[in-house]
């Protein structure tokens, strides 16, 4: 029997970082201004990263079959940094965790990836690399094909998403607000205090729903035949250090709240 990850880090998950245009302390560049939307550059990054799995599969002597795009349920629009309370924090994180308990128990799991079938007619030992060229191999820093292709497409695509999102939601005096920008300046001297490696909010918040994500796992039979499980003797230890950063994550951007709602507040003007 095998065991594979059947979630990984391969969801788009745009954060208010996205749409705030958190990156831009590091890039002073503007975007150029985008007429497609949201969803629509989400499924142009979602067609790019799949077209990379199968290219990198291919080069690894591995078939791949491109999954089409799941649905505008993937674009997470939780909002502002500042929505998260440090008791909502201390309670359940950023809530990574628990909404892959609630889409395992409400049977939204993985097995839908049609590569899935493709493994099924594997032997023990190909499979067995098959799922390690595929997903990497977890808890380690080997990444997979899907891993490695999710990031290119999301590198490639991330100006674009943060033009369309500004344009979108009228956040663009907010984007070039120097006050802003210091905010998310601060935020990573205090998270890189407090002990955490950060490069930006959105990168932050992928990491801990990347991780969330490998809970669940899909075993596959002698027969071949998948089943999906949540991997319990992770659940305590993932969910904690989520709402570990998630605290720490809330507590840095405390100091800040004041002056962000000034910042909102002169958007609108």
């Amino acid at each position: 029997m095998v065991t594979l990850p059947s979630r990984t880090a391969v969801i788009f998950l745009v954060t208010a970082s996205v749409l705030l245009g958190v990156t831009a302390c590091q890039n002073t560049d503007q975007p150029e201004p985008s007429t497609r939307t949201i969803e629509e550059i989400d499924q142009e990054t979602w067609r790019l990263q799949e077209s990379l799995t199968h290219d990198c599969m291919e080069a690894e002597g591995f078939e791949y079959i491109e999954r089409p795009y799941p649905g505008s349920s993937r674009v997470l629009l939780p909002g502002t940094p500042f929505d998260l309370s440090i008791e909502q924090a201390k309670e359940s994180g950023f809530g990574y965790v628990d909404q892959v308990l609630s889409d395992f128990e409400n049977g939204d799991t993985g097995l839908t990836d049609p590569n899935d079938s493709l493994q099924e007619e594997l032997d023990d030992p190909t499979r067995d690399a098959y799922h390690t060229v595929l997903f990497g191999v977890v808890d380690s820093e080997i990444p997979g094909c899907r891993t490695t292709a999710s990031e290119s497409a999301l590198k490639k695509f991330a100006p674009t998403f943060r033009a369309a999102s500004s344009q979108q939601i009228d956040r663009t005096r907010v984007l070039e607000d120097r006050r802003y920008v210091q905010i998310m300046d601060d935020w990573m001297t205090c998270m890189r205090d407090a002990g955490y490696s950060v490069v930006s909010l959105e990168e932050f918040h992928r990491e801990y729903n990347s991780l969330a994500g490998t809970l669940e796992i899909v075993e596959h039979d002698e027969q071949g035949e998948p089943t999906a499980h949540i991997d319990e003797s992770r659940v305590a230890r993932v969910r904690q250090d989520e709402i570990d950063a998630a605290v720490a994550s809330t507590q840095c951007l405390a100091p800040h709240r004041a002056v962000f709602e000034e910042i909102l507040e002169d958007s609108r003007s």
